[in-house]
């Protein structure tokens, strides 16, 4: 729970929520989801808007943290908000 709190007040500082797009070298699929990620989705919810499974979202994800060097949505988020990647 606090780091949901944490990630509320940073996204309340941001002007705009961060898109991994050109970022990470991810596919289209995964920018997609880790985009809805950034912006606090769960994997179901980015399931349901993206049309596929939550499996999917979670081998999508998996991809996306491969990429970016981290283990786990936590560390993710906090390295897109900083600007890695760019």
């Amino acid at each position: 729970m606090e780091l949901q709190v944490r990630m509320t007040k940073v996204r309340a500082e941001l002007k705009e929520v961060p898109t991994t797009s050109g970022r990470f070298n991810l596919t289209p699929a995964e920018a997609r989801a880790a985009d809805l990620a950034l912006e606090g989705m769960t994997n179901r919810a980015i399931a349901e808007a993206t049309h596929t499974t939550e499996q999917t979202v979670k081998n999508r994800m998996h991809a996306v943290y491969d990429k970016v060097g981290c283990g786990n949505r936590a560390e993710f988020v906090l390295i897109a908000l900083r600007g890695g990647g760019q």
